[in-house]
């Protein structure tokens, strides 16, 4: 079967316009059947659908499901031109998530991320010898998730394996923290904890050099996901926080400037996140508020130079150390205000565009890295929008149509950008796809199609 914008694409023979689907129509379907397990995942509102399928030979009796786009509500009794016909699934294994098992039969034209299906369960109507569709739910296609793509997820490190299980698969939650906690004894998140220094540091330094200093390797073990409260993580952050100055922000000890908002934001970001607790900490989060600019963004040039426009960088820094704090149980007004205005800052600029000319602000931003380090991408910036699960706005459209532009033509992402630094180890390389993109842009996806 061919594959359509990395969705799969299965012929059909399409009957006359106008003409419902009847048995009389079905000489000219070509059904398919699928050779292994494939994932349709869906969501969206509820609604109706009209009858629109009577075959008994396509069904065989069994009870399946199937997904229409351009329904005709009402009356009217017009084919839909894209359909998806899955026969023969036993059961809906996960909350809008189609399992179609080896040996289905499958039907319709390429289905197209984004566009309304209608989808309703087909049962045997034994007075007429055909198959009748009821009442259905309004869906549109999030995905189409391949046994292939799952395997090559599934198939890297607890770190990618987990964040599958939880965010794309829906598998239950005492089998993802059993996977999860795997990131701290095998693999990368292993091979981290073990470069530990016996202070509680890594390479003998706080900020720099980067990307292997303590601030570095934590931000890496966050975004692997190492459960929060580890015990070597919480001694890495005491060595941030009692090794840094705290002068209303941060100052790294071998700084004479002023306080760093991106830093200071990372170190929040760390602090929340794996629970470590300071007395400092409440104030840098008061002195990064205070620091917000006019256009809702924040950057650590203000300080320095006096720069009244939001840098990127920064911004993405300050709003993900405010998730983390909301996350770890913080309700606070102030915070939620700060953190509104800041997704405001970066939806005035389309994600990634200047809000003057409409330009793209930086090349790098439309090239997608993992780990981000410092930097900001499209697409750190369209998993942070997900990961608080913010509400639809128009002004991400640019950023969705650069994230399924980059998608590769098997389905997958590809590896984009490294950061220049020394690492302790390569996590990915240029020569394949990648599963951390990959996996992050699906996640995306996912969210868009929640909220959309």
């Amino acid at each position: 079967m061919a594959s359509h914008s990395g969705v799969l694409a299965i012929p059909w023979g399409v009957c006359a316009s106008g003409v419902s689907y009847a048995r009389s129509c079905s000489t000219s379907t070509a059904l398919w059947e699928v050779p292994g397990s494939t994932i349709l995942r869906l969501a969206g509102n509820y609604g109706r659908c009209q009858l629109i399928a009577r075959d008994r030979r396509a069904v065989a009796g069994n009870y399946g499901y199937i997904a229409c786009r351009s329904f005709v509500p009402g009356g009217g009794r017009k084919l839909p031109d894209q359909c998806v016909a899955a026969l023969r699934a036993p059961h809906v294994a996960f909350i809008d998530q189609f399992v179609v098992m080896p040996g289905a039969l499958i039907g319709g034209h390429p289905p197209v991320v984004g566009h309304d299906f209608y989808v309703g369960i087909l049962r045997p109507n034994l007075k007429s010898g055909g198959v009748d569709i009821g009442f259905h739910r309004r869906y549109s296609l999030v995905m189409e998730l391949s046994r292939d793509g799952i395997d090559f997820l599934m198939g890297g490190d607890p770190a990618i394996r987990w964040q599958t299980m939880n965010d794309l698969l829906d598998a239950p939650a005492g089998e993802v923290t059993v996977e999860r906690a795997r990131v701290a004894t095998t693999g990368w998140g292993r091979r981290l904890l073990d470069l530990q220094d016996p202070e509680g540091t890594w390479a003998n330094a706080i900020y720099s050099p980067k990307w292997i200093s303590t601030t570095y390797t934590l931000l890496l073990l966050r975004r692997l996901g190492l459960a929060p409260g580890n015990p070597q993580a919480l001694r890495g952050c005491g060595q941030i926080w009692d090794g840094s100055g705290v002068r209303g922000g941060v100052v790294l000890p071998s700084s004479t400037s002023a306080s760093d908002i991106c830093v200071a934001g990372m170190f929040v970001t760390l602090a929340a996140y794996f629970g470590y607790e300071d007395a400092q900490i409440d104030g840098v989060v008061d002195w990064i508020v205070a620091q917000q600019l006019a256009d809702g963004g924040w950057n650590c040039r203000t300080l320095r130079s006096g720069s009244t426009h939001g840098s990127y960088h920064t911004s993405i820094s300050v709003l993900e150390a405010l998730a983390e704090l909301a996350a770890s149980g913080r309700k606070d007004a102030v915070l939620e205000e700060a953190a509104d205005n800041g997704r405001e800052f970066f939806l005035a600029h389309r994600l990634y565009k200047s809000h003057r000319t409409g330009e793209v602000s930086h090349p790098a931003f439309t090239k997608f890295s993992f780990p981000p380090r410092w930097h900001y991408d499209v697409l750190r910036g369209l998993d942070y929008f997900q990961s608080v699960n913010a509400p639809w706005d128009d002004r991400l459209a640019d950023a969705v149509a650069l994230l399924d532009g980059k998608q590769r033509k098997d389905g997958f992402w590809p590896v984009q950008n490294k950061h220049s630094g020394r690492v302790w180890f390569d996590l990915e390389t240029g020569r394949q796809p990648s599963r951390w993109n990959t996996l992050r842009a699906l996640r995306v996806r996912r969210w868009l199609n929640r909220i959309s």
